[in-house]
C-alpha cells in the first residue's frame, strides 16, 4: 500500500547541456588550402588571450563525464600556418586527422579559453571537412565566446553540420536545440532522432535524455520499456542519474510492478557514484521503509548527502525526520 502512495518524482532530471566528445572524426584526408571562413562574422583581428565573453545560458552546464583531454600543444603562431606536409606521403598508422594542424591548435587555443586566438583555425579547419571543428564553432554562437554575438540559428545549423559530417556529440546538442526550441521551431520527434544517434554512436548521457522522451511520450508515443532500455544504458555506462532514474520507475511500478528492491539496488549504485540524487531516493526509502528496514538515521546521512551536495528537496527532507 505504501508504493502506491510512495512516488519518486522524475522531474528532478536536469536538462543535459553543450558538450564536445573530444575524439576527432575519422573521414578520408583533405588537402588544406585557405578558404573563406566558416560563418558570417569575420573573424577578429586581436591575437591577444581572451576570456569568455559573459553571456546568458539558457541551458547549464551538465555534471557530465568526459573523456580526458588530450595533452594541449604550445600556443601557435597568431596566423594560421598551412597544414599541409612537406615530401611523400605516407600511410597513417591511426585514425586520419582533417586539418590536423588547425584542429590542433585551435582546440588547444579553445581548452585554454584563448577563444579569440582559436577561432580561426576553427573556421579553417571546418571548412576543409574537420567536424569537430565545426562543433566547436557551434559553442562560439551559442556561449557567445570570442566576442561572437549570440546566434542560436547559427549554432543550429553549424551542430547539424557537424552530426551529418560524424561528430557525435553534436548530434546530442541538436537534439538539444530540437527538444527546446533553441534556434528555431521545437520538435521533440527530431530531438528523438538525434538523440538517439547520439546515443547508439556512444554519448551515453544522451541515452538518459532520450529516455526522458519516451517516458514523458514527447515526440512520440509513451514507451515505458524504451524509457528503461535506454535509462540502464545510461546508466550501464556510467551515467548515474541514469541509474537514478531507473530506480524512479522501478518504485514507481512504471512498465512493471512496482519493485522496491530493484529502486534500492540502482539508488545505492547512483549514489555510490557520487550522484547526490540517488543518496536523496535512498533516502526517502530508509525514511519510509520501503524495500529496506525503516532506518531514519540512515535516512539522515543520505538526506544531509544529497543536501550537502546541493540537491535541495534533501534540505526540505531533514526537518521533516524524527
Amino acid at each position: 500500500m505504501i508504493a502506491a502512495v510512495v512516488l519518486a518524482p522524475l522531474f528532478f532530471l536536469p536538462p543535459l547541456a553543450r558538450g564536445q566528445d573530444d575524439q576527432a572524426p575519422t573521414p578520408n584526408p583533405v588537402p588544406e588550402t585557405s578558404p573563406a571562413p566558416a560563418s558570417p562574422a569575420s573573424a577578429p583581428a586581436s591575437t591577444s588571450d581572451e576570456s569568455p565573453k559573459p553571456a546568458p545560458k539558457p541551458v547549464p552546464k551538465p555534471p557530465s563525464p568526459a573523456a580526458p583531454k588530450p595533452a594541449a600543444p604550445a600556443a601557435p603562431a597568431a596566423h594560421p600556418a598551412s597544414d599541409t606536409n612537406s615530401g611523400e606521403a605516407t600511410t597513417p598508422s591511426g585514425p586520419v586527422i582533417i586539418a590536423p594542424q588547425s584542429t590542433r591548435a585551435g582546440r588547444a587555443l579553445f581548452d585554454q579559453k584563448k577563444f579569440t586566438q582559436a577561432r580561426p583555425y576553427l573556421e579553417k579547419a571546418c571548412n576543409l571537412g574537420n567536424m569537430d571543428s565545426c562543433g566547436l564553432l557551434a559553442d562560439f554562437y551559442y556561449y557567445g565566446y570570442g566576442g561572437v554575438d549570440q546566434d542560436y540559428r547559427q549554432t543550429r545549423m553549424l551542430d547539424r553540420q557537424a552530426c551529418e559530417g560524424g561528430s557525435i556529440e553534436s548530434c546530442g546538442n541538436l537534439a538539444l536545440l530540437y527538444e527546446k526550441g533553441i534556434g528555431g521551431a521545437r520538435d521533440y520527434a527530431v530531438a528523438r532522432a538525434f538523440y538517439k544517434k547520439a546515443c547508439n554512436g556512444g554519448s551515453i548521457p544522451r541515452c538518459s535524455a532520450l529516455a526522458m522522451l519516451y517516458l514523458n511520450g514527447q515526440g512520440g508515443a509513451q514507451d515505458y520499456a524504451q524509457a528503461r532500455a535506454f535509462f540502464r544504458k545510461a546508466c550501464d555506462g556510467g551515467y548515474m542519474l541514469g541509474c537514478a532514474a531507473l530506480g524512479s520507475l522501478y518504485q514507481n511500478g512504471q512498465g512493471s510492478f512496482p519493485d522496491p528492491a530493484q529502486a534500492r539496488d540502482f539508488y545505492e549504485r547512483a549514489c555510490n557514484g557520487g550522484e547526490v540524487v540517488g543518496c536523496n531516493w535512498l533516502g526517502r526509502l530508509y525514511e519510509i521503509g520501503l524495500g529496506v528496514p525503516q532506518d531514519f538515521k540512515r535516512a539522515r546521512t543520505l538526506f544531509q548527502t544529497a543536501c550537502d551536495g546541493g540537491f535541495k528537496p534533501g534540505c526540505d527532507e531533514l526537518p521533516k525526520l524524527p
